[in-house]
């Protein structure tokens, strides 16, 4: 088996730590190069206490402020002492072999550079685990577009395994929370490398536990700009003008659905669009950073990419889905189901 350091990033859990990291512990030899993290980002309820006095194999780090997902877990990947860097949710409970498949198919797949457990999220339907899903032209998640369970678009940040000796430190702190997995696996793509799910390593998940104690309105704002950040850091203006419709599209829809009962969140996304187009010289500094790790053409990232624009199998989305690809291909969008190469 090989070492890894395993990072959990806490705020306010302390009533979730107990339970993600007696499955943890159960898994990882005491006695081996590998060690538990716990990220503690500037919690105010007991946490690092609590984690100090019931948890002595834990390595404690207290950032002394929330720095987000991306910050905290940056703070946690610098003290580690592993190539292989575990993300793992306090809001997660691992089953038993999750660890094991995780470093094992990394050994075993060198070419892999970020790798995904399966994630099972309280509240999601079965069916939507029999495939995995991908991303649309919108940035949106869309769900059953993979046949193989091992293929996926982007690792899942509540449980993934990279390789810090390829990717070093895994995140630009400017996403701070939401975003910052797919961000992660772009990277990972635009280099060549393998992005992969592992079926074997599962997680059980609570879901949006964290964001929920940070604050719903605020978190809107993260995810608008860095659903939109990605695109703009990492494609090219050609295929972005390309995807214009969908954009615009999107968040007209999203906006006038979201003003009449939800002004606050409404406005954070409203945000989010005007971020991206006040920060210019920022969005180029972090396309520089991306640009020199770049060794693959975009188009072999787009192509993971799905062309469907709605999840449901009726007669609505069907139709809408089919004039979404139909558009694709006369703009020359190489998205996943006009390949025919048969992946997935």
């Amino acid at each position: 088996m090989s070492d890894a350091s395993i990072l959990i990033l806490n705020f306010n859990g302390k009533d979730l730590l107990p339970a993600c990291l007696d499955s943890v512990e159960a898994q990882v030899p005491a006695d081996s190069g590998s060690e538990i993290i716990v990220v503690d980002n500037g919690s105010t309820d007991g946490s690092a206490a609590w984690v100090r006095e019931h948890r002595p194999r834990v390595r404690l780090i207290e950032t002394g402020a929330n720095l987000g997902f991306a910050g905290g877990n940056n703070r946690g990947v610098e003290a580690a002492r592993n190539d292989l860097v575990i993300l793992l949710n306090n809001d997660a409970v691992v089953e038993p072999g999750w660890f094991e498949a995780l470093v094992a198919f990394m050994r075993d797949h060198p070419d892999v550079a970020v790798a995904s457990g399966q994630v099972i999220t309280a509240g999601v339907p079965a069916r939507f685990y029999e495939m995995n899903g991908s991303v649309s032209l919108s940035g949106h998640n869309v769900m059953r577009v993979f046949r193989d369970l091992g293929t996926l678009f982007y690792a899942n940040g509540c449980s993934l395994i990279f390789r810090r000796d390829v990717l070093g430190l895994p995140f630009d702190p400017q996403y701070f929370c939401y975003g910052e997995d797919a961000y992660l696996s772009l990277r990972a793509r635009f280099m060549g490398r393998g992005v992969r799910q592992v079926t074997a390593a599962r997680v059980l998940h609570l879901g949006g536990v964290t964001s929920r104690r940070t604050g719903n309105a605020r978190m809107v704002f993260y995810q608008e700009r860095n659903r939109l950040l990605n695109f703009a850091v990492f494609f090219s203006f050609g295929f972005r003008a390309r995807i214009a419709p969908y954009v615009v599209v999107s968040a007209i829809g999203r906006f006038a659905t979201h003003l009449p009962t939800r002004p606050a969140s409404a406005w954070h996304m409203a945000r989010g669009h005007l971020w991206l187009l006040a920060n210019g010289r920022e969005i180029a500094r972090m396309r520089a950073t991306v640009r020199e790790e770049q060794t693959v053409a975009e188009a072999e990232v787009v192509r993971f990419m799905s062309g469907k624009i709605v999840n449901g199998d009726g007669a609505t989305g069907r139709f809408l889905n089919l004039l979404s690809l139909i558009y694709c291909r006369l703009a020359g969008i190489r998205v996943y189901e006009l390949c025919g190469d048969g992946r997935g």
